[in-house]
C-alpha cells in the first residue's frame, strides 16, 4: 500500500517510540460542557487521536509539499493545480515509487467552489484518479473503466449547490472541503516515456470560476499554509496541528456522533485554543498522543492485512474506504502509504519476511519468487513486483530496472507457464537476467506485489502470493 509520498514526513511521524496496547472501546457520550479528569481525558482523547491521526499527517505533509521545492520535481506545488511527476526514478528517489507508474499529486481546496479537472483523452492507457480527504478516505476515483475523455469531472465540496457546465460527465462530492487526490498512470519502460508524458500532461485542474471565465491558471502559492509544530518541541503537537484542520475543514457530517464525544478536547468548529484546557485534561491527551502514535508506529513496521502462508500480506477489503470503523487501519494505512487504492482498482500484497514471518528478508541471502502459472497475479491492466529498501528507495540494479512485471521485455517463463524470478544482491548468469530483481547484501529488503484492475483471486484477497524460496 505505498505511494510516492514523503519520507520527511514519514520520519518525523516515527520519532518518539514506545509500546502501547490495542485501542479501548468508546466511553460514554460526553458533552462540549462536560469536565474530564486525568483519567477520563486519556481514554477519550487516545479514541479521538486515533481517529484524526491521518488529519495530523496530512497537515504535515500538505506543509511541505506547498511550501518546499519537490526533490523529485524541483518545484512546488501550488494550491488546485496538478504537480505531475514523471523523472527517471532512480535508487535516490523516496517514497517507494513505482517504476512503472506516472503519478500526479494535487491538493485541492473545494470550500468555495468546485474544481474542474479535464481528462485527456487516453487512448486505452492506463490510469485512475484517487480523490481522498484529509482522514485519507477515498470519495471518488474516475479512471480508464469509467470515465472516457475528452471530458471534465469534477470535485465539489460537502456543502457546495449549483450549476455546473454541461461538459461535466461525473461529480464527486467530498466529505472535507479540502483534500488530496492522486492520478496514477501507466508507462511502458523508456520507449513510452514521451507517449505517457503527453496525456498525463493533458490531465488539468481548474476552479469553476476560472473555467468559466477561460483564464489562464496555474495554482496559487500555498507558502503560507499552516505549519505544525515539531513533536519533540510539543506533547501536544500533532492534537493542535488536528485542531487547526479541524477548523479548517471539519470532519465528515457522517462522522457527527463522534465529533460531540470529542467537543471537550478542543475538537470542534469554533472550539478555543488546546492551550487553554485545563492542565489535567492536557496531561491526558499528551499521554495519548504519544501512546498512539507509537500504536500507530508499530502496526505500520509489522505490515497491516491478512497473513499469508507463503510469506505475504493482504490489506484488509475495507483499504482505501474504511467503511468498517477500523481507526487504527485507517491511520496505518495513511502513515505506510499516504493513500491506498480500494481493492476494486489496484491490490498491494506485500512481503517483508521470509515463510513463516520469523526472519526479514535480507539481501545477505538469495531467494526465489515461484509463480505457479494459476498463481500469477490476474490484472486487467498490469501487475508488476519491486523491491524496496527500509528507506522506501529502489535498489540499485547494472540496467537500471527496479521491477518484474507482466511487461518486462525478455521475461523467461517455465515450460508449464511458471515464472521464477531471482531475488539476489549478484546478478545472475545472462539467460535468467530479464528475471532478475536485485538486492543489496547485508540490507534487510521488502517487497510489494501491485494489481492494477485485480481479478480472481488477487481481487477476493484469498491470493496466496508465490513461494518464497530461500536458495543460498
Amino acid at each position: 500500500m505505498i505511494t510516492d509520498e514523503l519520507n520527511l514526513t514519514r520520519r518525523q511521524m516515527l520519532a518518539g517510540l514506545a509500546t502501547a496496547s490495542a485501542a479501548a472501546a468508546l466511553p460514554g457520550c460526553a458533552s462540549p460542557a462536560a469536565v474530564l479528569d486525568e483519567t477520563q481525558a486519556h481514554e477519550l482523547a487516545r479514541q479521538a487521536f486515533l481517529y484524526a491521526y491521518p488529519m495530523a499527517y496530512f497537515a504535515r505533509l500538505r506543509r511541505v509539499r506547498l511550501s518546499q521545492p519537490d526533490p523529485v520535481a524541483k518545484a512546488t506545488q501550488r494550491w488546485n493545480a496538478f504537480q505531475h511527476l514523471n523523472a527517471v526514478i532512480t535508487p535516490e528517489t523516496p517514497g517507494a515509487p513505482q517504476t512503472d507508474t506516472f503519478y500526479s499529486r494535487l491538493w485541492h481546496d473545494v470550500s468555495r467552489e468546485p474544481l474542474l479537472i479535464s481528462v485527456p483523452a487516453t487512448d486505452g492507457r492506463y490510469w485512475s484518479l484517487q480523490n481522498c480527504d484529509y482522514l485519507g478516505t477515498t470519495f471518488g476515483m474516475p479512471n480508464r473503466r469509467t470515465v472516457r475523455g475528452p471530458t471534465l469531472v469534477a470535485i465539489v465540496g460537502p456543502n457546495w449547490r449549483g450549476a455546473l457546465p454541461a461538459g461535466v460527465s461525473q461529480v464527486y462530492r467530498s466529505g472535507m472541503d479540502k483534500g488530496f487526490s492522486l492520478l496514477r498512470m501507466y508507462f511502458a519502460g523508456p520507449q513510452d516515456q514521451a507517449a505517457a508524458i503527453r496525456i498525463q500532461t493533458g490531465f488539468q485542474a481548474r476552479p469553476l470560476s476560472v473555467h468559466l471565465a477561460g483564464a489562464a491558471w496555474d495554482g496559487l502559492d500555498g507558502s503560507g499554509v499552516f505549519q505544525p509544530l515539531p513533536v519533540a518541541a510539543d506533547p501536544l503537537a500533532d492534537f493542535k496541528a488536528i485542531q487547526t484542520l479541524w477548523q479548517e475543514c471539519p470532519p465528515p457530517a457522517t462522522d457527527a456522533a463522534l465529533m460531540r464525544r470529542f467537543s471537550p478536547l478542543g475538537l470542534a468548529v469554533g472550539a478555543g485554543p488546546i492551550d487553554a484546557l485545563s492542565a489535567e485534561v492536557k496531561r491526558g491527551m499528551a499521554k495519548a498522543e504519544a501512546e498512539v502514535r507509537a500504536q500507530v508506529v508499530q502496526a505500520t513496521r509489522s505490515v497491516p492485512g491478512t497473513r499469508t502462508a507463503n510469506g505475504w500480506v493482504l490489506p484488509k477489503p475495507s483499504i482505501g474506504l474504511y467503511a468498517d470503523g477500523d481507526h487504527l487501519y485507517r491511520a496505518t494505512c495513511a502513515l505506510f502509504g499516504t493513500v491506498c487504492t480500494p481493492v476494486d482498482e489496484n491490490v498491494y500484497v506485500v512481503a517483508q519476511h521470509e515463510a513463516g514471518f520469523a526472519k526479514r528478508l535480507s539481501g545477505s541471502a538469495r531467494y526465489e519468487l515461484h509463480f505457479p502459472k494459476a498463481l500469477l497475479p490476474q490484472a486487467d491492466a498490469f501487475w508488476s513486483v519491486h523491491a524496496y529498501t527500509d528507506r522506501y528507495t529502489t535498489i540499485p540494479h547494472p540496467a537500471a530496472r527496479y521491477s518484474v512485471g507482466d511487461r518486462t521485455p525478455g521475461l523467461v517463463y517455465g515450460s508449464d507457464g511458471s515464472l521464477t524470478i531471482h531475488l539476489q544482491a549478484e546478478a545472475p548468469e545472462a539467460g535468467r537476467m530479464s528475471n532478475w530483481i536485485s538486492t543489496q547484501a547485508g540490507q534487510p529488503f521488502s517487497l510489494v506485489v501491485r494489481a492494477y484492475e485485480p481479478q480472481g483471486a488477487i481481487k477476493e484477497l484469498s491470493w496466496p502470493g508465490p513461494q518464497i524460496r530461500v536458495v543460498g
